[in-house]
């Protein structure tokens, strides 16, 4: 392959912007050319990423697969679907924890008008939001428990997500991973809406079969309220694939202002209302350590000469 062929494939594809085959012709010969590695850049836009298709997206997925090598193990690749958004999304395990994370395309905004909801959250000042990494779930006992650090949840399972967390418990828990860091806000958001411009995630559906907030939780000793394992049967999941995004338990995050971190709890628990069903919701706690505080965890995707 050469480069007047590559040339030629974007004349077509100039000619022709929808055809999905020359799209991938030009990546395949882009891919010889250039390494395999060009094929990351399809993670780099949702859209862009939903409209190749799924020879174009195992080829990336691969590359991401190889660039996380060291610390994660890539598991398989799923159609999820939810609302009106149906997604590919690769799994991942993180090796050390047994965490499983999907992998979220990249986000690209267009400044959003001022006085909007979306300009407190900073989109007016951000190009877009990098691919990476999350948690499929909030992270669980027996996912914390395997690296070091003390566990002071009041309610005891495996399966469980670890509770009563304050913001210092997770920086120091996240100190002695490989690779893992949390969330910041934005990329929550992002994964919260599972690729609606909004929320809920869930579209006109029924919130009470995707969170677990004070009116059908039962309170904290009913197992529905809190075993992701019974929601993941359930299907109640969004078009990311991901599972209690919202209720269940609060999930720390990290807001970057000015150069500076500063920790807040996004998505409601188990003993929230409902009107924190909205992924834009936020709320500081000076104390954390509660028994509805958890954490969902991320990892970012390696650019560059590898």
């Amino acid at each position: 392959m050469s480069i007047e062929k590559l040339d030629e494939l974007h004349r077509q594809a100039k000619a022709d912007p929808h055809n999905r085959d020359l799209s991938t012709q030009i990546y395949i010969v882009r891919a010889r050319l250039e390494g395999p590695d060009v094929y990351l850049e399809l993670l780099d836009d949702l859209e862009r990423w939903s409209n190749s298709g799924s020879a174009l997206q195992d080829a990336a997925i691969a590359a991401v697969a190889r660039r996380m090598s060291e610390n994660f193990d890539y598991v398989s690749t799923q159609l999820y679907s939810c609302a009106d958004q149906s997604f590919r999304i690769a799994n991942f395990i993180h090796r050390e924890s047994h965490i499983s994370l999907n992998l979220i395309p990249g986000h690209k905004f267009a400044p959003a008008p001022k006085g909007t909801e979306e300009e407190d959250f900073f989109i007016r000042q951000v190009l877009g939001v990098k691919p990476f990494l999350i948690g499929r779930f909030p992270v669980l006992q027996s996912e914390w428990d395997r690296i070091s650090g003390e566990d002071m949840s009041a309610f005891r399972d495996d399966d469980l997500p670890v509770n009563c967390l304050g913001s210092r418990a997770v920086w120091d828990w996240l100190r002695e991973t490989r690779g893992l860091r949390m969330l910041s806000d934005l990329e929550w958001m992002i994964a919260c809406r599972g690729g609606r411009a909004s929320s809920p995630f869930w579209g006109r559906g029924d919130w009470k079969r995707y969170c677990w907030f004070d009116e059908n939780s039962g309170g904290p000793l009913r197992a529905e309220a809190f075993s992701v394992r019974l929601h993941e049967k359930a299907s109640a999941w969004n078009a990311f694939g991901l599972i209690d995004m919202l209720g269940n338990v609060e999930e720390w995050v990290i807001l970057k202002k000015d150069g500076e971190q500063t920790p807040f709890l996004k998505g409601g628990s188990w003993k929230s209302p409902v009107k924190h069903s909205l992924a834009e919701s936020r709320r500081f706690s000076y104390y954390g350590g509660e028994n509805h505080m958890g954490v969902r965890v991320c990892a970012s995707i390696p650019r560059g000469k590898k």
